[in-house]
Order: C-alpha cells, then structure tokens, then sequence
C-alpha cells in the first residue's frame, strides 16, 4: 500500500509494504497425476489446523471438465470425515456436500472455486464420525488470479 500525506510545506511519502504474512497460493504443474488427468496445473493454498496437528491444502484444478475445489490432508481424516461447513469471510456458515476423491483428498460440491475467487479468508470444518472436529482458516487472498490461470 502506498500512501502520501502533505503537512502544509511538507510532505511524508510512505513505502509499500506487503499487507500479509500468510502462505500465498502456488501453482504446480500437474505432469503425472493420474488423478486430475485432464488439467496441466492446479492452484495450492496450504494451512494448518487450529490445534496444529494437521496440514491441509485447498486446490483448485480440473476435474472432469470443470474447475473443483479440493481439501488434501496430512493426515488420513478424509475417510472419517461425515460434514463439511465453510465460512467465506464474515459471510454466515453453510454446510457443504463433498464425496472423498482419493485417500486423503476430499472434493466438495457446493463451494466453487468462482466463490471464493475475491474472498480474503476461507474456513473449513471438517466434522469426522471418529476424532475430533478439524477446523482449517485459509488466507484465500489471490484466489481469483488461480481462478483464472486455472482453465479446463
């Protein structure tokens, strides 16, 4: 953000300065991937669980021919899992279908990827039948430049 005051005579020049610290969005290539056979790239955002113990991603890519929103864990929750709820930025929660896509990898219905795509922050709860409740806040900021590299 850049910004520049006049004090009558004088005038004070501010620098730019990054406005996040939080892990940004990365693209991959996809070359190998059997698993989303019909994309080049998908975009990554990564977060940890409240508590700490797990790591998810948050992926956009193509799946059968539409742009899909993923959850990737660290750990094997996915098949635990029994409802998704998400909170896009002050917005009120909603509950989300979603199917396990592969081990690991959940594919969720109802939140597209254009959704979060001006969002600054995105929360997903992951509510399992065995194990505590995981509750992931992604810095969703960028998304709508992955939207748009990510073409099916």
């Amino acid at each position: 953000i850049a910004l520049s005051v006049g004090l009558g005579a004088c005038s004070i020049g501010l620098v730019s300065i990054p406005t996040s610290t939080h892990a940004a969005w990365k693209i991959e290539s996809l070359d190998g991937d059997p698993t989303i056979a019909q994309a080049s790239k998908r975009g990554l955002l990564a977060a940890r669980e409240l508590n700490g113990q797990s790591k998810a991603a948050l992926e956009i890519a193509c799946v059968r021919g539409r742009q899909q929103l993923l959850v990737s864990m660290s750990t094997d929750a996915a098949r635990d899992t029994i409802a998704i709820r998400y909170r896009i930025n002050d917005q009120p929660q909603k509950r989300t279908g979603f199917s396990i896509y592969s081990q690991g990898r959940l594919s969720i219905y109802d939140l597209l990827s254009a959704d979060i795509g001006f969002a600054k922050r995105l929360r997903l709860e992951l509510i399992r039948n065995e194990g505590p409740t995981l509750l992931f806040n992604f810095d969703a900021a960028g998304a709508n430049g992955v939207v748009n590299a990510i073409r099916c």
